[in-house]
């Protein structure tokens, strides 16, 4: 049985109590008003009572009226909340079902009245007590009132719950396409190298027979470092010096004594985690911009150190240097877009001229995002 066959009934159990739980939604809002215009209602009676009866008589009096009330509003409210949450959404049935939550809750008013017409005390018709029929009306106009309003509260608390929802829906599917476009780029990435080593096999076979057992040894490394990480979007900081190192080892057996380079990469960073690919772009970027078209050739650092609270990634070469309009190229557009789809403003990519020639790409990323 698989996993989710077994979390179902779980599932379901967790449906239900939703189910029962949305049936009195509302009551806190229904029971905090009843709440306040009872502590009024009380406020009032000791306010009008105590100049004429006294302190201790009002006490007791209000005692009483609060009672009462409690009885009167307290008691119906669960009724009142599943009715006004089972009713229709619009038309003359809602109001006709407001009507009758508020008619049942006046009669029970009316019969815990302790000296209303269902008392024994009266001695004549109902007609005949305007007072207690203007209390009625009162009442009932406030109570209808207050039907109406918690129909409202549950609708914006509804419509509420359907906005976080859709807000949620919203941050996965664009949680979703930036790892699609992520994906996209990287795909971009993966026949570009493939494609360049498979070219420079060639070239060595034809020009360098010699080598071509260094060749093939630095080309396993190659394939052997890339592939395991080449459809993730992250490995570890060692892993991808371990492919540059692959790399230009490949391009030393053809360029011979025009390059070298080294690799600076301190012990405590190199379990930290950065995107796949990200330093080869810069190094593929500094050999085909700097050190091939320089006829002495030149020399490549790959470093990495910290920088504050970013980690600072380095691919300096003393090539030909910079270029006018270079730096726009699609390598270094597509590590831009990577960077800023994955840490957003926080990361960057910077070319600039090294002393005495050459260009240093470094990229920042925050080294809290990358434990």
């Amino acid at each position: 049985m698989n996993t989710s066959a077994i979390a179902l009934p779980h599932w379901h159990s967790a449906i239900r109590i939703g189910r029962v739980r949305s049936l009195f939604g509302g009551l806190g809002f229904l029971f905090s008003v009843c709440a306040f215009a009872t502590l009024q209602w009380t406020l009032e009676y000791v306010l009008a009572s105590a100049p004429t009866i006294g302190l201790a008589q009002t006490l007791l009096g209000a005692g009483l009226v609060f009672k009462l009330n409690l009885m009167t509003t307290v008691a119906p409210q669960p009724i009142m909340v599943v009715l006004v949450n089972l009713a229709p959404s619009s038309g003359l049935r809602r109001y006709a079902l407001y009507c009758l939550i508020v008619a049942t809750t006046v009669l029970w008013c009316v019969y815990l009245e302790p000296h209303g017409p269902f008392s024994g005390e009266w001695t004549d018709g109902v007609l005949h007590h305007g007072r207690w029929l203007a209390g009625i009306f009162e009442s009932a106009t406030s109570l209808m009132l207050l039907v109406i309003s918690l129909g409202y509260f549950r609708t914006a608390a509804n419509a509420s719950d359907v906005l976080a929802r859709a807000r949620v829906d919203e941050a996965r599917l664009d949680s979703e396409l930036q790892s699609a476009r992520l994906q996209l780029l990287q795909a971009q990435i993966e026949p570009h190298f493939l494609l360049n080593a498979i070219a420079n096999v060639r070239t060595l076979a034809r020009l360098q027979p010699e080598a071509a057992v260094d060749l093939i040894d630095n080309l396993g490394r190659y394939f052997s470092a890339a592939l395991p990480h080449i459809r993730e979007g992250e490995a570890c900081l060692s892993d991808e010096m371990r492919l540059v190192d692959a790399y230009l080892a490949i391009y030393r057996v053809r360029m011979g004594t025009r390059l070298s380079y080294a690799l600076d990469l301190p012990p405590d960073l190199a379990p930290v985690r950065v995107p796949t690919m990200i330093l080869l772009t810069l190094v593929e970027n500094a050999i085909k911009h700097g050190i091939t078209p320089a006829v002495e050739g030149g020399f490549i650092r790959v470093s990495a150190a910290r920088d504050g609270s970013a980690l600072a990634l380095k691919v300096a070469d003393s090539g030909c240097g910079l270029k006018p309009g270079q730096g726009g190229g699609s390598g270094l557009v597509n590590g831009r877009t990577r960077l800023r789809l994955r840490y957003g403003e926080q990361a960057t990519l910077q070319l600039e001229r090294a002393e005495p020639r050459g260009v240093i790409a470094t990229v920042r990323i925050p080294l809290q995002r990358l434990s």
